[in-house]
């Protein structure tokens, strides 16, 4: 079920949709992906100033490996893939225009987009799919997408038909097979690019790469030949790197940036009213996960003590005190309490005796002290860990906080430590099951390996029919909620702040945001 709002009128004022107007119900109401209209349709050309928090020393330009937010974004607008999925993950055309399959959905033939050329003025072809596809199902690339897509093709299925032709004959049936192209890291690159910089990163999308330093800031430069007529309307970007969520709003308000990257509900509540400052949000974008390593102590003794920790998390008082009320539980799977893919078979209320009793069972009669590490530097993840603190404390799990930058956060802590939060963008729940539960996947945090769920997912693939995958697809979530040490209590919407001055932002799933629409005034 969806939680019940709290704190409705704190925002609506100034929330906007797509449409630009003010939103008259809740967060959760607005359908994504949504723009801001506050400023009017304004006009072409300008610099978009866009402030973020969410980087790291780390970041690359190769858009096959990207993990930080700040390259997901930009590698979002530098690059486009095959397909698009919108917010209801249904496929749309992008560099392919049209696609089919054979009887079984072991061969998938698309058909290319004429006249598309790079940044560099190359044109594009299917030389340079076949080489992106290629390059991401090479184990040594360690790309995320590789999980996904190696189990279904290998490099010698990948046919060059004509420039704007290419087919992938399969090594199983893959229904899904236009939904996981349409993945932030399956972007097309040019063909014969091994090293990925400023001046070779080049891409067909709307902007090209000017100036970067990774965790610092990047510059990007209107693609005067992108393929969408009319296309970006913006001159460029300049996006800076703000570690401080709060330096970062007030920035804002002062008018040093346009746009600012994820903000905390309370920090939308405080600038509810303020004539300088109006908010974009997407429904359902994040899934907020504690991971659990069962590969390190205390979760490599015994399940039981991950079990624990789900069964002692509140969700309904998660939601309502970390996101305000905006927000959807979900009880340990990657699907909110409302999809059609959620099984109703789940339960996920608070059971305190039955967490103490597997406790108990586990060797901690008396309780169990667990470190997780976070950082208040992401949007809401400080929020919902102090919240988890305090639920779970009744059930005798005693959590220490160890807060990082971050920067450090995300370098250090994050996949490094037994138990550590991600906010995980929403994607297709089998491209979720691939990427973060199957045996093989780059991103299962938890190290677990479940033959059985490896196989409903080769099953849900090899489904035509959209009905019938979706009962397999809810028996695949009953086995991750109840086999893997993923404490996911909840989805919530994605609030990002802007100017008054800017137009037709659109969050995305995909990329976290498109700015190819954005216009100022």
């Amino acid at each position: 079920m969806k939680t019940p709002i709290t704190r409705r009128d704190a925002l609506r004022l100034s929330l906007v949709t797509a449409t630009g107007v003010a939103l008259g119900g809740s967060l959760a109401s607005c359908s994504s992906p949504s723009g801001s209209g506050a400023g009017g349709e304004g006009g072409s050309g300008g610099i978009l100033r866009f402030a973020l928090t969410d980087s790291g020393q780390g970041e690359v330009l190769d858009p096959a490996l990207v993990k930080y937010s700040s390259e997901i974004i930009y590698c979002g607008q530098i690059y486009d893939s095959l397909t698009r999925s919108d917010a209801n993950f249904q496929v749309q055309p992008s560099l392919a225009t049209d696609w089919e399959a054979n009887d079984d959905g072991t061969e998938w033939t698309f058909h290319l987009r004429e006249g598309v050329v790079f940044h560099d003025g190359s044109p594009f072809t299917a030389n340079d799919v076949a080489f992106s596809v290629t390059r991401i199902l090479d184990p040594a690339l360690g790309s995320q997408s590789y999980a996904r897509l190696a189990p279904s093709m290998d490099p010698e299925g990948v046919t060059v038909v004509d420039d704007h032709t290419i087919t992938f004959t399969l090594k199983r049936p893959d229904s899904l097979l236009p939904n996981a192209l349409s993945e932030r890291s399956c972007k097309i690159v040019k063909d014969g690019t091994e090293e990925f910089t400023v001046e070779t990163a080049v891409g067909t999308g709307p902007f090209k790469i000017t100036s970067w330093t990774p965790g610092q800031q990047w510059e990007l430069a209107k693609n005067e030949d992108y393929w969408e007529a009319g296309l970006p309307y913006l001159d460029g970007v300049k996006a800076v790197v703000l570690a401080e969520q709060a330096t970062k709003l007030q920035s804002l308000r002062s008018g040093q940036f346009d746009i600012v990257d994820a903000i905390g509900f309370t920090s939308a509540a405080q600038v509810e009213g303020d004539e300088k400052v109006a908010l974009v949000s997407m429904e359902n974008r994040s899934c907020w996960t504690f991971a659990m390593d069962t590969r390190m102590a205390p979760f490599n003794e015994d399940p039981r003590i991950a079990q624990a920790m789900k069964l002692a998390q509140d969700r309904d008082l998660m939601v309502q005190t970390a996101f305000l009320g905006f927000g959807t539980t979900t009880a340990d799977v990657p699907v909110a309490s409302e999809s059609p893919f959620y099984p109703s078979s789940l339960d996920g209320s608070q059971n305190i005796e039955k967490a103490k009793e597997l406790l108990a069972e586990a060797g901690y009669p008396d309780g169990i002290d667990i470190e997780l590490n976070t950082t208040a530097e992401s949007a809401g993840m400080l929020d919902i860990a102090t919240t988890l603190q305090e639920v779970v404390k009744p059930a005798g799990i005693r959590i220490q906080i160890k807060q990082h930058s971050g920067a450090a956060y995300w370098d250090n802590a994050y996949r490094k430590t037994a138990m550590f939060q991600d906010y995980i963008n929403a994607r297709h729940p089998v491209d979720m099951l691939t990427l973060f539960y199957v045996s093989d996947a780059d991103l299962n945090y938890t190290g677990i390996q479940d033959a059985e769920l490896d196989a409903l997912v080769a099953e849900v693939l090899a489904t035509p029919d959209e009905e019938a995958r979706t009962p397999i697809i809810q028996q695949a979530m009953e086995r991750v909620a109840s086999e893997f040490s993923y404490a996911m209590p909840a989805f919530s919407s994605a609030t990002w702040a802007t100017g008054t001055n800017v137009n037709g932002l659109e969050l995305s799933n995909t990329d976290m945001a498109v700015f190819k629409e954005i216009r100022l005034s």
